[in-house]
């Protein structure tokens, strides 16, 4: 059986072999479960090989395994790991799934998790200390200088647009302060 995926041309017009070939070769079976990846990878450890046209598109390893071992893919859908590995092309550890099975799965694994997000001068992006935000709170109020001034006099890298999120009670940037 020769697996054809859109664009090959056909067994025998490739030097490199037929796709299910050049699978196979870079396929590590092992008895503990999952079958390694040990060819090219792509995107933290996908396995990838080209499809065999010219361009030489990449398909990822798992997807080509869940092709041999139960054929085509439906348009939408994803190809899954029950197993979290993902150099892993076990046809046994794969399902398919759409995006939103990817998300609710990689949530229900811990995989999902947003990183904190820093505000203020916990954040290292930050021009500006607690102290000068005090002082350009007391200026801006006192109406003594504009947020093009306030930015000018500091000279710490901070816009105007900066200064006016600082000023903006409803700002979520400096609002402990």
């Amino acid at each position: 059986m020769t697996l054809l995926l859109p664009g090959l041309r056909g067994p025998g017009t490739r030097k490199r072999g037929p796709l299910f070939e050049r699978f196979w070769r870079h396929v590590l079976v092992t008895e503990e479960g999952c079958w390694g990846w040990i060819g090219a990878s792509v995107n933290g450890g996908y396995g990838v090989l080209g499809n065999g046209s010219r361009k030489s598109h990449l398909v990822k390893a798992h997807r080509v395994s869940w092709m041999i071992h139960f054929g085509a893919i439906p348009k939408g859908m994803h190809v899954l790991h029950h197993c979290d590995n993902r150099p892993c092309t076990n046809p046994a550890h794969l399902f398919l799934g759409t995006d939103l099975d990817n998300q609710r799965d990689a949530k229900a694994k811990g995989r999902h998790v947003k990183p904190p997000v820093h505000y203020g001068a916990d954040n290292h992006r930050s021009r500006v200390t607690p102290e000068q935000v005090r002082f350009i709170r007391h200026v801006h109020a006192a109406g003594k200088a504009s947020s093009t001034d306030l930015a000018w006099l500091l000279n710490t890298g901070i816009t105007p647009g900066g200064i006016k999120l600082i000023v903006n009670p409803n700002s979520k940037s400096w609002r402990y302060v």
